[in-house]
């Protein structure tokens, strides 16, 4: 039973702050540029309910399926970490989905299988890096914004980006729950201030990005990073910086 037990032991803050962790994990949503061009190109206002429909319609039974995934791992491949030194096994955890399509599944539903994979993790790269070097060329002068200036800086986001993904010890796992964790801290709380139209000046609009960023990296290599989900406290704590500053800025009026 223990296999499949999904609860973690010791938590620090016990199982509600670890499962509210976790449902916050969704939030990052808000702060990815690539899902947010699509909410902002979408046709019209009542388009937008049906959008949210299919979204969850497939969401819902995607996310069940990737719990279940890593449980069957635990009982049908025990082994895939056997051996292997603490500081590697997350790495080792990331076959999990190939091995048990090892397993189980004929040769051709296997190529299946990782066509899917290649096929979403491209699609989220490619729009990452576009919508990445849109926002840069976006804030260039404009005697530069040009077909060339643009291809050049999309060159240079994706070199970066393989560079930093050659040279990274992290597992890809850490590494893509550290890049949602800290877009969704650094856009998603000044986001939501913009849309409840709530004054927010540059300052502490970057004062908030700021914040958002910095805890981010700080509560991922705190004593608690297994207890809550970083992006909980990371997307709290610019809006308790918005509130005590605005505060304040209010008073001294």
């Amino acid at each position: 039973p223990e296999l499949v037990d999904w609860v973690p032991e010791q938590l620090a803050f016990g199982f509600g702050l670890y499962l509210l962790g976790f449902v916050a994990g969704g939030l990052g949503a808000i702060g990815q540029p690539h899902i947010l061009v699509r909410s902002m190109a979408i046709r019209s206002v009542p388009a937008i309910r049906r959008a949210t429909a299919i979204y969850f319609l497939w969401y819902v039974p995607f996310s069940i399926a990737a719990v279940a995934a890593g449980l069957y791992a635990r009982v049908l491949v025990p082994d895939l970490i056997a051996g292997v030194p603490a500081e590697d096994a997350a790495v080792a955890a990331e076959g999990a989905l190939a091995a048990i399509a090892d397993r189980v599944l004929p040769e051709i539903l296997i190529g299946v299988l990782l066509a899917g994979v290649f096929a979403a993790t491209m699609s989220t790269a490619d729009s990452q890096v576009l919508s990445c070097s849109a926002a840069v060329s976006q804030e260039l002068p404009a005697r530069w914004r040009t077909y060339a200036i643009g291809k050049l800086t999309t060159l240079l986001i994706a070199s970066a980006a393989v560079v930093f993904a050659l040279t990274a010890d992290d597992s890809v796992l850490t590494l893509v729950l550290g890049a949602w964790s800290a877009l969704g801290a650094t856009i998603g709380p000044v986001l939501v201030i913009r849309l409840a139209r709530l004054p927010l000046p540059p300052a502490l609009g970057l004062l908030m990005m700021a914040t958002g960023l910095v805890t981010v990296f700080w509560w991922a290599r705190g004593p608690w990073a297994a207890d809550v989900f970083e992006l909980l406290p990371a997307m709290l704590a610019p809006l308790v910086v918005y509130a005590v500053v605005g505060s304040f800025t209010r008073t001294s009026r």
